[in-house]
């Protein structure tokens, strides 16, 4: 890792706390990807592997939109894990009432009361005034106040209203029962700078847990969350493979892993899982994970070029900023035009395949041969192949 990560100078002005609450919403947000319905069944099924690996909340959805999220908190509830459960109650339509009373009834740790706070949308998609909502967030604060354990008071589009009004609502929220707040980025449309010295106003002011969701609709999710971290965020929403609306929201485990190696802040996550993690939950959603996705993909920790092979063969920390197995992948070495004997071998070895230095060169001089319209690189099964028969070619020491 880079020395100047632990610049005093860099770090100074950071609000960074020693453990950060990560909030796996992939059971909420993740089924709001435009593919993905997960059910009750693999619902339950993901919390309780977010659970063993050390994720202290997640999401469950909306109990009164769905009855497959209300059935899952239910059947979680008395599984008796350490994770705790947090449903979303929407608290703008006529009908509120009838969503906080369904969020109730599965018995969750935490419900969130969710609102829009911009004036765009408190005028073009609700119809009401800056008055009616704050109102409206005290009296359904007040109708759960005493029928859960926490409550957060969750503004969407926070980061696009007036942040007078914003501080308004959350003063008003915490007199009338809640317990945290939250800050949303829902349109993806903030940047790092901003958004630390937002959550920085905030943290200032209110002494409470302040919660922050980000979306990637510029890429810019994680970066913003780990703003949102040195700005005294202390509990930070993801979802696996950053499955959301859109273009998803901030990725799960590069954010458990820059928290842990950059900032040296606890999570409570079991790293070495965060591979295995990404790829179930590919499969339940039928989402492909990349290739070349950072530190879970298959290629996160691929080499090709022969001298950043050379030199991850001597001594990994020269290409790699931290081992493979951190996360529970490993360290591939694919065979292409730019291989050379370090390569080779390296990977013939990996296969079973014995060779000495000059049966290498022999088998480097028949793949040269190989390239000619070729676009992608040797699968495994076709590299021992072209070994295997180089080798009974007759090649010697």
């Amino acid at each position: 890792m880079s020395s100047q990560n632990q610049n005093e100078d860099i770090r100074s002005g950071m609000r960074l706390v020693g453990e950060i609450i990560i909030c796996d919403c992939t059971g909420r947000e993740g089924e709001q990807a435009a593919s993905v319905d997960l059910g009750a069944d693999i619902k339950v099924e993901l919390i309780r592997l977010l659970d063993s690996i050390g994720i202290a909340q997640a999401q469950a959805g909306y109990p009164a939109k769905s009855r497959a999220d209300s059935e899952a908190v239910t059947r979680l509830r008395r599984l008796g894990l350490r994770i705790k459960i947090e449903v979303i109650a929407q608290v703008f339509d006529p009908h509120w009432r009838d969503e906080l009373d369904a969020a109730v009834a599965c018995g969750p740790d935490i419900i969130d009361v969710q609102l829009p706070c911009s004036d765009d949308r408190l005028r073009l998609l609700h119809h009401m005034t800056r008055d009616e909502m704050l109102a409206r967030s005290v009296e359904a604060i007040r109708y759960v106040r005493d029928r859960v354990p926490i409550i957060r008071f969750a503004p969407t589009d926070t980061t696009r209203a007036d942040l007078n009004y914003v501080r308004a609502l959350y003063h008003a929220a915490l007199e009338a029962g809640a317990d945290r707040l939250s800050l949303a980025d829902t349109s993806g449309s903030m940047f790092p700078p901003a958004m630390r010295w937002l959550v920085n106003e905030i943290t200032g002011e209110f002494d409470v847990p302040v919660q922050v969701h980000c979306h990637n609709d510029f890429g810019l999710a994680l970066a913003n969350t780990l703003a949102a971290a040195e700005g005294g965020a202390t509990i930070l929403d993801a979802t696996v493979n950053g499955l959301g609306e859109r273009s998803g929201n901030t990725c799960l485990d590069e954010l458990a892993v820059a928290l842990e190696t950059f900032y040296k802040v606890r999570t409570g996550v079991e790293l070495k899982s965060l591979y295995r993690l990404a790829h179930q939950v590919s499969r339940w959603t039928g989402v492909p994970l990349p290739v070349h996705k950072p530190l879970v993909g298959d290629n996160a920790f691929a080499h090709k070029l022969e001298g950043h092979v050379r030199g991850v063969l001597i001594s990994p920390t020269l290409y790699e900023p931290l081992p493979p197995e951190t996360i529970g992948n490993v360290r591939r070495v694919p065979i292409g035009r730019y291989s050379g004997a370090a390569a080779v071998r390296y990977r013939l070895q990996q296969l079973g395949v014995d060779v000495s230095g000059g049966q290498v060169q022999a088998v480097l001089n028949d793949l040269a041969k190989r390239w000619e319209g070729r676009t992608t690189s040797l699968s495994d099964d076709e590299f021992v192949a072209i070994a295997e028969a180089t080798l009974r070619g007759g090649a010697d020491e």
